[in-house]
């Protein structure tokens, strides 16, 4: 009787070489990775900054990144600092002029913008100065707390009046709504003005 080939046998040199192939280590998507999530972001955007400012040699950039971070984090806080000076700190002793799109009640002749706007024709300026002038005129004999950071409605809530209520709404309408001011919007707010006048701000 012929005797069969053992089957259970295995070219030993065929196995090792598949072993050390990594090709064949599935257990490697069970491990852990050599490098966190952040040490592979960090070395991704380091390799970018490298192209971007032909550095060629290699190494870490983990110092480099930071000190552009650091750069960007001052130069954004700067930026906030200048930007927002005046609600961070408030007037200071000299009076500066303001910015056109600035509402500010300090430092700024309303009737005389007023007037100026009116003679150009300019309804959106003037409605800014009547409500402005409004405000100031509420913050001197304070009936309202004025502050650069508050909306108009938390001033219709400190003074809730009437005629202040309208003639808020109708410059938010202006200001913020891109409603179209006319000459006739502009009078209106001067009848509510007047109305006022003629009760706590007289």
């Amino acid at each position: 009787m012929p005797t069969l080939p053992d089957t259970l046998t295995c070219d030993t040199t065929l196995l090792e070489r598949f072993r050390a192939d990594e090709s064949y280590n599935y257990a490697r998507e069970l491990q852990a990775p050599d490098m966190s999530m952040w040490d592979w972001l960090v070395n991704k955007i380091g390799q970018w900054l490298a192209d971007i400012f032909a550095i060629r040699h290699t190494g870490d950039f983990r110092s480099f990144l930071y000190m552009v971070i650091a750069l960007a984090t001052i130069g954004g806080i700067a930026w906030l600092l200048y930007h927002f000076r005046a609600r961070l700190f408030g007037r200071s002793g000299a009076i500066e002029a303001p910015a056109e799109d600035e509402d500010t009640i300090y430092g700024v002749d309303f009737d005389e913008e007023y007037t100026r706007a009116m003679g150009q024709g300019d309804y959106y300026k003037a409605v800014r100065m009547v409500y402005l002038r409004t405000l100031r005129r509420l913050s001197d004999r304070h009936l309202i707390s004025w502050e650069p950071y508050k909306t108009p409605t938390q001033y219709t809530r400190e003074y809730p009046s009437a005629p202040f209520s309208r003639m808020t709404i109708g410059f938010m309408r202006v200001r913020y709504g891109n409603y179209p001011p006319t000459k006739d919007l502009v009078e209106q707010l001067l009848a509510m003005e007047n109305d006022m006048e003629k009760g706590d701000l007289s």
